[in-house]
């Protein structure tokens, strides 16, 4: 007879149930693709708007390539002409005192301010075709080279110069106790290349004239200007 203490085969501790579930591994699969999908979207459109972003930025900038060009050194970009001022030289663009077209803005690296404030004299009017005396063309204003871009200087006209130059100087019979130099306004320009003995330079070089700056300059100080300078 069996012992009632020892329990029978049958209340022995029952075996672990296995579940087979049909097709599990795919279930699964499909579980961490949907997963993932949701992960990856959210990123994928946080890149494509930045991206989209931008690109319309860099679409609405202005370009410094161009108002660059427009106040840098030879070789001229189409729209500018190559210019002589003081025996230096720039990239002008024509322009239209309070009219249209404005100037262009000015290029990065720069403080001085685009002003329509460049002339061709007199004597230089049609030498290159296209222009005219009287004809005003865009300049970086300084008052100092730090003013100007990267490589180029601030040209200014010379207090007390003499009579001789008064025809585009009005600042030539003006003594620098009145007027420093150091107060006077100028133009950016770069150093003209030297031209090579016996080489004929390629295309022409519109002489261009400070003489409206050198008027500025007198009217800040309340100096009457000499006779003859307000002329053409």
């Amino acid at each position: 007879m069996k012992d009632p203490s020892t329990p029978s085969a049958s209340r022995r501790r029952p075996r672990p149930l296995h579940l087979v579930i049909i097709g599990a591994p795919k279930a699964f699969a499909a579980c961490s693709s949907l997963l993932l999908l949701g992960l990856l979207l959210p990123l994928e459109t946080s890149i494509v708007a930045a991206a989209a972003a931008a690109a319309s930025a860099s679409a609405s900038a202005p370009s410094s390539t161009s108002s660059a060009s427009s106040y840098g050194k030879p070789p001229c970009p189409e729209g500018t002409l190559e210019s002589s001022i003081l025996g230096r030289t720039l990239c002008a663009t024509s322009c239209q005192d309070g009219g249209t077209p404005s100037c262009p803005p000015k290029p990065p690296g720069s403080v001085a301010e685009p002003q329509c404030i460049l002339q061709v004299p007199k004597e230089s009017g049609g030498t290159v075709p296209g222009t005219w005396a009287g004809q005003k063309y865009c300049g970086l204003v300084c008052t100092a080279d730090s003013y100007c871009p990267p490589g180029s200087k601030c040209t200014r006209l010379e207090v007390g110069q003499g009579d001789a130059f008064m025809k585009e100087n009005p600042l030539a019979t003006v003594s620098p106790i009145l007027v420093p130099q150091d107060n006077v306004l100028g133009v950016c320009t770069y150093k003209a290349k030297k031209q090579k003995k016996g080489k004929e330079k390629k295309g022409q070089v519109l002489d261009l004239s400070m003489k409206l700056l050198g008027l500025q300059v007198l009217k800040q100080h309340s100096i009457q200007p000499p006779p003859g300078t307000t002329e053409l």
